[in-house]
């Protein structure tokens, strides 16, 4: 199933350089990644995949992971 760009999860903000802005659940200031739903149905993350590294496209894939319509995930890094 091909899904349109208005299905797809948006990258919406990123911190590349955390210091003191959002401590993750260490109390470490992690890089982060915010990921927004604009669509109007459910998407699921699963065989979605994070990277830093263009030799390894798939160096963190998500598990089954729903985000409902207008919601946002953030993933520290």
């Amino acid at each position: 199933m091909k899904l349109s760009v208005s299905q797809q999860p948006v990258i919406n903000e990123f911190m590349s350089n955390n210091e003191n802005v959002l401590q993750d659940d260490f109390g470490e200031y992690s890089d982060w990644i915010e990921i927004y739903n604009p669509s109007q149905q459910s998407i699921n993350l699963l065989n979605w995949s994070l990277t830093d590294d263009p030799d390894d496209l798939i160096k963190w894939s998500f598990p089954y992971l729903l985000i409902e319509p207008g919601d946002f995930l953030l993933v520290f890094a």
